[in-house]
């Protein structure tokens, strides 16, 4: 039968608890090593060879400042001991200490590329995450109250719970993804985020976990090796970063976004399954292209009532297909290259048009890739010195202000519309 000595058990951790304040004590290493001792507000537990900080104890100080060395002894600091600190507005750190620093109030280890502690109370909205930090740590941002944006570098890993409770956090610039298996994870803790825009490489990303979002915005490079997942009540329009087809086939599920309206595929896609499903507002469906093919098997749809258009800027399709259920009658629109995804309408009985038969279609597009940017003007300007050769498509969508010609000054007007000097290319 075993014995539990509760009561001695106490009373020797209350003898190994000694608190001094505001002075300077000398510590007997001997007789208090793996004691606890309180000097100046902070816990620490002692052992042979260093001080290791592991608590507040009046958690309502608004300062901190870790010491160097105890009694020559060098002092380390334990993870999250300044979460439940919610008055405090800085962390400062003696010069010489060996295991952490400070940036401006900031805690970060001694080399500064892990973020360790953000003070919950500090008097600033906004934060910018220096450009050497490639680690958040647990609970960095723990109950941080004034902070509405955070910029984080696009290298950067935070582990769970680094963003928890971060009530009055709305917007969040930069990495979203995790230190285990790169997903956009933080969502989940700050429940009242309202826009997102991200960067960098995810095997994973769910829109769903941000229950509050209304703009989702992805870097043109932000890469998807795996999966890609929405079902939002509140995004109106949504952008699909690129999808990387390095490991495995990446899937990607649009689904229940009751206000979602237009859905952009960004870039080239490749997909194993592109299931969009029960969007009761959405309207249209662009697939941008810079790859000239789409590589999958299946489009997916499913339950949307108000479906009007798909657009396909590619032109070309391998083993295009759809399923289709309780949709809206709607028109494909492509190349008239395209002739594979002419022939699947054709014997599917799904209404297509030739982008280039519509007046006006796509002016300033050049390249053809389903937008309008600095491309367009450099493959405009290639054409005019004669290193490169426009198509007949490529002419009629060039001519912007429509003089029977190619030249500078249709260059210079598709600048104006991206710097947008000018609304439209109408003359």
């Amino acid at each position: 039968m075993r014995h539990f000595y509760v009561i001695p058990f106490l009373c020797y951790l209350s003898l190994c608890l000694l608190q001094v304040d505001n002075t300077s004590i000398e510590v007997n290493a001997e007789e208090n090593t793996n004691s606890t001792i309180t000097i100046n507000n902070l816990i620490y537990h002692v052992t042979d060879s260093d001080y290791e900080l592991i608590g507040v104890q009046n958690t309502d100080v608004t300062s901190i400042t870790i010491p160097a060395t105890l009694n020559e002894k060098n002092v380390f600091v334990y993870d999250n001991v300044f979460s439940d600190c919610k008055m405090l507005k800085e962390i400062n750190v003696e010069n010489g200490n060996i295991s952490v620093s400070s940036n401006n109030g900031v805690l970060f280890n001694s080399t500064e590329n892990i973020l360790l502690a953000f003070p919950p109370a500090k008097e600033i909205e906004s934060y910018v995450v220096p450009q050497n930090t490639e680690m958040i740590e647990t609970n960095a941002f723990c109950n941080c109250k004034n902070l509405h944006s955070v910029t984080i570098p696009f290298q950067v890993n935070s582990k769970s719970g680094a963003f928890r409770n971060c009530s009055e956090l709305k917007v969040i610039f930069g990495s979203l993804r995790d230190d285990t298996q790169e997903r956009m994870h933080i969502a989940y803790e700050c429940p009242n985020l309202t826009s997102v825009q991200a960067g960098g490489k995810y095997s994973y990303i769910n829109l769903g976990a941000f229950p509050m979002l209304n703009d989702a915005q992805f870097d043109p490079d932000t890469v998807i090796s795996k999966e890609f997942r929405c079902s939002n009540e509140y995004l109106t329009e949504l952008n699909v970063p690129f999808f990387e087809n390095e490991f495995s086939t990446p899937s990607c599920i649009i689904k229940e976004s009751n206000n979602l309206e237009s859905l952009n595929f960004k870039n080239t896609l490749k997909y194993d399954s592109l299931q969009i499903s029960d969007c009761v507002h959405l309207k249209e469906i662009a697939i941008d292209g810079t790859q000239d093919h789409i590589h999958g098997d299946v489009l997916i749809l499913k339950n949307l009532p108000e479906l009007k258009s798909i657009t396909i800027y590619e032109k070309y399709t391998d083993n295009f297909s759809l399923e289709i259920n309780s949709c809206n009658e709607f028109t494909i629109y492509s190349y008239s290259e395209n002739t594979s995804l002419i022939s699947y309408c054709s014997q599917n009985s799904i209404p297509f048009i030739a982008l280039e038969s519509l007046d006006g279609y796509n002016n300033g597009d050049v390249n053809e890739d389903g937008k309008i940017d600095i491309l367009d003007v450099i493959t405009i300007n290639k054409a005019i010195l004669g290193k490169e050769h426009l198509t007949d498509s490529q002419n009629k969508v060039a001519d912007v202000n429509k003089n029977d010609k190619v030249d500078s000054s249709d260059s210079l007007m598709i600048l104006k519309y991206i710097v947008g000097l000018i609304n439209s290319f109408d003359v």
